[in-house]
């Protein structure tokens, strides 16, 4: 049985690189390791996440809704608080003007009446002062009653029919005096005496209502206080 020899083709030489070699003792070839494969997730997994994030973003920008509603709250109760002390400032100082616009009203009225109301009235005011002093003072030996000679006939005619004893005992002595105003009144006995000046009273009143006016704004008419008020709005 004749044998035949497989031609093989001859390996085709290949030349030799020492630049791609190395023949040191201590050289140890660097084996970079492969990447491991990416991680694999079941389908189940996968749903978990994904509700797990949305619930974060949910929670995350409910909580950054909230802080922005509390901020604009806050500002918006600042800005409240401001309009009403601005409401408070203006309320005071109005009521501090009409206030003081009132006390110069009356004033005013007070300057105008009280000359009049002296003339009308003043008989009534001396005569009601004469009765309060005489009623603690019946024991008194003498007293003199000096007003305007206008007044004399109607006092003796009131005195007579409320203390006629201490007039006829001549107790009580009236005395008419032109230079006096009408309600004017001088009373006076040993060691004492009452007054009743119409000028000196409307002095004092005046003084009051000076005094309730110290340090207040001035007038301001309605125009310019519209004026005022709608630049305000």
């Amino acid at each position: 049985m004749a044998h035949t020899k497989e031609k093989t083709k001859p390996h085709k030489a290949r030349k030799f690189l020492f630049d791609q070699n190395c023949f040191d003792d201590d050289y140890v070839e660097q084996i970079i390791p492969e990447e491991p494969p990416p991680p694999t997730f079941s389908e189940a997994e996968l749903e978990a996440a994904r509700k797990q994030g949305f619930e974060q973003g949910r929670t995350k920008a409910l909580a950054e809704a909230e802080a922005s509603r509390e901020k604009f709250i806050a500002g918006l109760l600042d800005i409240i608080s401001q309009k009403f002390q601005t409401l408070f400032s203006s309320e005071s100082s109005r009521e501090s003007r009409y206030e003081s616009e009132a006390v110069t009203l009356a004033n005013a009225i007070f300057k105008k009446l009280f000359p009049a109301l002296n003339e009308k009235e003043g008989l009534a005011e001396i005569e009601q002062i004469i009765l309060s002093t005489l009623k603690n003072r019946r024991e008194l030996p003498g007293i003199f009653i000096e007003i305007h000679t206008d007044y004399v006939e109607a006092i003796e005619k009131r005195l007579a029919t409320i203390t006629g004893d201490l007039k006829e005992s001549g107790k009580i002595t009236i005395i008419g005096k032109d230079n006096l105003r009408a309600g004017d009144c001088h009373m006076t006995w040993k060691d004492g005496g009452a007054n009743r000046l119409a000028d000196a009273l409307a002095e004092e009143i005046h003084s009051h209502l000076e005094h309730m006016l110290a340090d207040r704004p001035l007038l301001h008419d309605n125009k310019k206080e519209t004026d005022i008020n709608g630049e305000n709005q």
